[in-house]
């Protein structure tokens, strides 16, 4: 056992104590937390490193218009990385996009993941309502009309 699953475990009950839920990791080291609302945040332990990851469903990663909303994730990624919070990145095999935030197992608190998890809920809901509105920040720049046409900034077309 890992040194991030250990310490997940151990938050896991106290966080059940804390909420007054039976939670606990499942098979695969991982608890899914759910609100009132079922919206949901899954905790998991980092495959590589002592940190324990937080993540929030976004939207799934559609067929149609699939470039346009790639793009238009790096750009609000590139925003996240600049102040700091989570990423977004592509669950798969799902073909989900999700919030990603991974926190060090030393500085980890019971308190402190529920508060990231609804901040990242909070977080998530926006986003997701972002991607599916049809309205892109790159679309200020014309960059999604050039991905159309095959030119993107930078290209030599």
């Amino acid at each position: 056992m890992t040194a991030a699953r250990a310490r997940l475990e151990e938050l896991v009950g106290e966080i059940s104590a804390l909420i007054g839920a039976d939670l606990a990791l499942d098979p695969d080291g991982e608890c899914q937390l759910e609100t009132d609302l079922g919206e949901e945040a899954l905790l998991s332990p980092a495959q590589d490193a002592d940190m324990i990851v937080v993540t929030v469903p976004l939207v799934e990663l559609p067929e149609k218009d699939r470039e346009a909303l790639l793009i238009e994730t790096l750009v609000v990624n590139s925003e996240l990385a600049l102040t700091g919070t989570a990423r977004i990145a592509i669950a798969m095999p799902e073909g989900m996009f999700v919030l990603r935030h991974g926190v060090d197992v030393a500085e980890a608190t019971a308190t402190g993941l529920l508060a990231l998890a609804d901040r990242m809920i909070a977080l998530g809901a926006e986003i997701s309502q972002h991607l599916v509105s049809g309205r892109h920040v790159a679309d200020e720049h014309g960059v999604t009309d050039r991905a159309a046409t095959g030119v993107l900034p930078g290209s030599f077309a």
